[in-house]
């Protein structure tokens, strides 16, 4: 057994955005790394996802149309669902900024996301 690595379970992230784009692009660089990916357009989505998945992480957008990613986040505690969560904007926002980490979120990104340091972010979560 020496000199040999020990098999690993690769991470399964969820990616909630209301951007075609933006869903592609990350399931097609966290499927690259060896991610299991889901991607989501809202909230309906998303909770067929989570009955599908068990996910380490949750890549969630702030602006989204019908219901924001605080929001989002609200509903998913008021249900009993917890997960480690990135959340990314392409807004901005002090108040934002200062409020994340205070419901948990454990990054708070701006786009356009750096693709290497959100892979290092991922990499760096525990399990």
């Amino acid at each position: 057994m020496t000199g040999e690595k020990p098999a690993t379970v690769a991470k399964t992230i969820i990616v909630c955005d209301d951007n075609d784009d933006i869903l592609e692009m990350y399931g097609i660089m966290l499927r690259a790394e060896g991610y299991a990916v889901g991607t989501a357009h809202g909230f309906e989505e998303l909770k067929t996802l989570f009955g599908q998945m068990k996910p380490d992480l949750l890549i969630l957008d702030i602006q989204m149309p019908e219901m924001d990613g605080f929001d989002v986040l609200d509903e998913l505690k008021n249900q009993n669902i917890a997960v480690p969560v990135f959340m990314i904007t392409a807004h901005d926002n002090f108040l934002y900024r200062r409020y994340a980490p205070v419901i948990g979120v454990l990054e708070y990104l701006t786009k356009p996301i750096d693709a290497d340091l959100l892979l290092k972010k991922i990499k760096a979560l525990p399990g």
